[in-house]
């Protein structure tokens, strides 16, 4: 027997789902449906893992349908009735045995009028029965029954009916009633095309089945064809088993039309509601244009001023390069792309850096954002800065496992706690050293399996699912250090990063009120966007254009072909981009020492799902959904196989409060390769995946997100990724190496031509904001300093 056939349904050609998920989707279906008919069972042939039984299918169809007028039943005919009388008793047993066969109930309605007589004729009735089998005519003869008048003309005139719609049984063609329900026996074999074909045979339509399709309706009214080579008992499992959230049907493959969920949220809205949309919309887009070319008239001409004005001029020149989030040659069209407007007006989620970690006087955004008055008066006040958490936020959770169970906190939180004190312990390495292993995710693994025995000998009936949750918090921790799995994080330079006091807070109005007030103290004017830079000459000995005779070291290349002439240049674009292009973005080459720092240094990916709800599924008082995978008691934090099971590395939700703020939604946190992998799968992929998740989890059938945004940072041509590690064999040193000026110290050419910033160049604070921006003031007090040497630091708040 072949282990994967039984491991795995398939769902399409490409595409299978695992046995686990199968049985649980199939648990949770026929609880839906106990005491009916429509329940599913599953079985084994051959090694082959099947479910089988009733699917129910919906008319849907516009034009009528033609039904054959005679079909495998007709009757034979004799000569003389003399035939008639000499059958054998056998005979009439096989005749006996082929009517307890054709019994078999279906959703066909056979009902019959009395009708006055008008012809004493006998006339064959064309009959709808079920398909039945060739050999059932082996050695029958089978005679028609001899009518009287009456009867005679009742069955001449009598009307079938299927689901209740009735047709002409002369010209046999009728449009099924929109919506009526019929149902075939199937299994998850057959693919949509089979099962076409068995419906139509059913009812002995003579339409043929390629003119024919299957279609999933959902209730928002999103329509997705099935695909001919799928299944749809399947479908129909993935989907749950209540019809008013998803119906299957039949509809004709040139009239039926997919809809996609952006279009069908506004299905059900009035002609002139969506006419208002389309006005403003308009007029939101005419006025965008308008600023854009107001915009670029003021550059275009405050560039010819600037030209003519620097002819002759041999000033200092400083260039900022920076993807995000914010520039001078930018590579992107706006100054910040962390947000983005979700669900509602004014409604803002960031798909980026969302809080201010350790706001207290000591975080420079936090002392901004104060300056600036961005925050609430909570996130402000002297005890909330007072608060120190230790960099991770105390969040009222809740625990829900893989097998529909809600656990509470005498379970989980001692393990919680369990988990927070061996995290503790592996960061106290950098200080003290020796090590005992490579990697935090070895060390923590090693004492989970060596301390958790003892720690939970008095609730061994929970052992197991403890040791689940462990993994959970192990998935969290790689969505903290946006890395795959703890087992590339450096154990002794683990430590290395600083937590600040102050309980975590968030911009109410998002991160983009800080970049609007920072923008608003420069020079109006002052940056230049959609210029991606394709390489920067340092050490450069030619003259540029428009340098009018004057030698700059420094020549930045765009991929448009404009160049820029400078004596300095602050790079502080990702990382990840960085160990991307590391051989190509910069002339001469970075040094040996440098390079190999890049390709020490971790750079990982954490990406967020945000979801909306019409009503929360979560307590009141939530803040954090924790999902625990009790069947993952072996000490792990990547998945096996990314393709078919990377839904298991998300941890869960946070809960976006306040409420009135964003409504019921939720933020899901996914790291490393299958959170790359997660990118690269379509919104509907995602969202159905995520659904069903959340289903499984809580045992709620019915849970239906309204909206899916999700980030995609592994695939923005400018992040490569989220942000920065400290991975094996990484130490200070590396960061250190990262941020040293070009060209180094002892070179006779001019100092201070490339300097670096960014959160990986920040020895403690990597990885967030404040370091960014620390790390941007270090590099300006750099130049400033190296210009004005006496007057030292230079009092900016900037």
């Amino acid at each position: 027997m072949d282990p994967d056939k039984t491991s795995y349904v398939r769902l399409n050609e490409e595409k299978v789902i695992a046995k686990s998920d199968i049985l649980s989707l199939l648990k949770t279906y026929n609880c839906y449906h106990e005491g009916k008919s429509f329940q599913l069972r599953i079985r084994e042939e051959e090694g082959e893992l099947i479910v089988e039984g009733l699917l129910n299918i919906s008319w849907g169809l516009r034009r009528p349908i033609r039904l054959q007028m005679h079909d495998d039943n007709e009757r034979f005919r004799y000569a003389c009735t003399s035939a008639w009388r000499s059958e054998s008793s056998e005979s009439s047993r096989s005749e006996n045995a082929e009517h307890q066969f054709c019994s078999e109930p279906n959703n066909n309605k056979i009902s019959a009028s009395p009708i006055p007589s008008v012809d004493d004729a006998e006339e064959d009735i064309p009959q709808l029965l079920r398909t039945r089998s060739d050999a059932s005519f082996v050695n029958i003869q089978r005679r028609s029954k001899i009518h009287n008048t009456a009867d005679s003309q009742r069955l001449k005139r009598h009307r079938f009916s299927i689901n209740g719609h009735f047709y002409n049984h002369k010209t046999s063609v009728f449009t099924p009633s929109y919506g009526s329900v019929t149902n075939v026996r199937v299994n998850s074999t057959l693919t949509t095309q089979h099962v076409l074909n068995l419906l139509l045979n059913k009812f002995r339509v003579e339409n043929k089945g390629d003119e024919f399709g299957l279609y999933l309706v959902h209730e928002s009214g999103e329509r997705t064809k099935l695909k001919d080579t799928e299944f749809p008992l399947v479908f129909r499992l993935l989907h749950g088993p209540c019809e008013k959230i998803a119906r299957i049907f039949i509809m004709e493959k040139d009239l039926g039309e997919e809809i996609t969920y952006d279009v069908a949220q506004y299905i059900k809205f009035e002609m002139p509601v969506l006419d208002s949309f389309i006005k403003k919309l308009k007029e939101e887009e005419e006025r965008e244009i308008l600023k854009l070319t107001r915009k670029y008239s003021a550059l275009r001409s405050d560039c010819e001023k600037r030209r003519k004005n620097t002819n002759g001029q041999t000033g200092m020149t400083c260039y900022h390069l920076l993807p995000f989030p914010m520039t001078d040659l930018h590579e992107n069209g706006c100054i910040s792309h962390f947000f983005f407007y979700l669900f509602k007006v004014n409604n803002i989620v960031e798909i980026g850096a969302n809080w201010i970690h350790g706001p207290s006087k000591e975080n420079p955004v936090f002392r901004l954002a104060c300056d600036y008055q961005l925050l609430d008066k909570e996130s402000m006040s002297e005890e909330n800065q007072a608060v120190d958490i230790g960099g991770h936020p105390l969040f009222v959770p809740n625990w829900f496992t893989s097998s529909g169970r809600k656990l509470g906190p005498e379970t989980m939180g001692p393990v919680v706690e369990f988990f927070m004190k061996l995290l503790e312990r592996s960061q106290q390495f950098n200080d003290s050293g020796g090590e005992p292993l490579p990697s935090v995710g070895e060390f923590l693994k090693t004492e989970v399996e060596r301390l958790a025995p003892e720690e939970w000998k008095e609730d061994e009936a929970n052992i197991a699912v403890k040791m689940a949750m462990i993994n959970t918090l192990l998935k969290l921790e790689c969505c903290v250090s946006g890395t795959h799995t703890m087992d590339d994080v450096g154990l002794g330079a683990f430590g290395m990063y600083k937590t600040l006091p102050g309980l975590d807070c968030t911009f109410p109005a998002g991160y983009e009120g800080l970049i609007d007030h920072m923008m608003k103290e420069l020079p109006k004017d002052i940056v230049l966007y959609n210029k991606p830079v394709k390489c920067i000459h340092w050490n450069y000995t030619k003259n540029g254009p428009k340098t009018t005779g004057a030698s700059f070291p420094v020549m930045i290349e765009c991929v448009n072909g404009e160049t820029f002439a400078a004596d300095h240049v602050i790079v502080t674009i990702p990382l990840g981009y960085l160990k991307k292009h590391q051989s190509s973005f910069l002339s001469p080459p970075l040094p040996l020492h440098k390079l190999h720092s890049i390709q020490r240094m971790g750079y990982g990916t954490n990406n967020k799902i945000f979801l909306e709800f019409e009503q929360p599924f979560w307590d009141e008082d939530c803040e954090l959904i924790y999902f625990v995978w009790e069947d993952e008691t072996h000490l792990a934090d990547v998945v096996s196989d990314v393709k078919m099971s990377w839904i298991r590395k998300l941890i869960g939700f946070t809960v976006l409060k306040p409420t009135e703020r964003y409504g019921h939604v939720l933020c899901g946190w996914i790291a490393g390769r299958e959170s790359e992998y997660m990118e690269t799968l379509s919104e509907h992929e995602v969202l159905h995946s995520v659904t069903h998740l959340l289903r499984i989890f809580t045992g709620n059938p019915t849970i239906t997100p309204r909206k899916l945004l999700r980030s995609q940072w592994f695939h923005d041509p400018y992040s490569c990724g989220s942000y920065t590690y400290v991975a094996k064999g990484c130490s200070g040193y590396d960061i250190d190496n990262l941020a040293e000026p070009l060209p180094l110290k002892g070179s006779n050419s001019k100092s201070l031509q490339v300097l670096f910033a960014g959160e990986a160049t920040h020895r403690s604070f990597f990885s967030t904001v404040h370091g960014a921006l620390l790390s941007g003031w270090r590099e300006a007090e750099r130049l400033i300093s190296h210009y004005t040497p006496a007057s030292g630091s230079f009092p900016s708040k900037l």
